[in-house]
């Protein structure tokens, strides 16, 4: 019965349209019966059937990217609160959120602005081909330490290594402690069901933001 509880896009996206809109009424986010609209807008799947006059109206009267910001930080709030408060309805978030991957739909652009919920393929790899450029520029920095462009100092060594050789070995461990790193908090992140992992990484993001916020002022 879970697995079907949003057997089509449609059921997915009014789940999500409804949250969305209780957490504006919650936090007293002012929200447009056009604003409101337009989180169904899709151009080759399920949406309303006046989406068309709907997507002229809120091109005349709204600013998209104002509007993706407002609408991500509502995402953003709710999907915070649920993952306190209720791992059931985190859940439901997440399951209708993957079920929408399936297709194309505007609201996953604001989804995506809030960096919640399930990845899409696009969003994994973007993630993967960072990974492999750091990998890259850690290989590219001990090659280079390996040819030595400073110049080797004749008779200086640590221990039974050269100078060179021993910068090299300590960005090899150090490159290499990333790759384990990386590889255990992505096969705990899969595992973790009661989403513990990520309340700590909201938790720190929130810390690190009050921190530039203070300096700022």
């Amino acid at each position: 019965m879970e697995t079907n509880r949003f057997p089509s896009a449609r059921e997915a996206k009014e789940f999500l349209v409804a949250r969305i809109v209780e957490e504006a009424q919650r936090e007293g986010v002012p929200l447009s019966e056009v604003e409101r609209k337009e989180l169904y807008f899709s151009e080759g799947y399920w949406t309303l059937p006046d989406m068309m006059d709907v997507n002229d109206e809120f091109d005349r009267e709204c600013d998209a990217n104002e509007y993706e910001k407002k609408i991500a930080k509502l995402i953003r709030s709710a999907t915070r609160r649920a993952r306190k408060d209720n791992h059931t309805e985190y859940d439901l978030w997440l399951k209708a959120i993957g079920r929408l991957r399936k297709e194309d739909h505007y609201i996953l652009v604001m989804i995506d602005r809030a960096n919640v919920g399930p990845r899409s393929r696009t969003g994994a790899w973007n993630h993967t081909f960072i990974f492999i450029g750091l990998m890259c520029v850690g290989i590219a920095f001990i090659a280079i330490s390996n040819l030595g462009l400073r110049g080797p100092r004749p008779g200086q060594t640590f221990g039974s290594y050269t100078e060179n050789e021993s910068i090299s070995k300590i960005a090899g461990y150090v490159w290499f402690a990333l790759v384990i790193i990386w590889l255990s908090l992505s096969i705990l992140t899969r595992l973790d069901r009661s989403h513990r992992l990520s309340k700590v990484g909201d938790q720190c993001f929130d810390k690190i933001v009050n921190l530039f916020r203070k300096r700022k002022t």
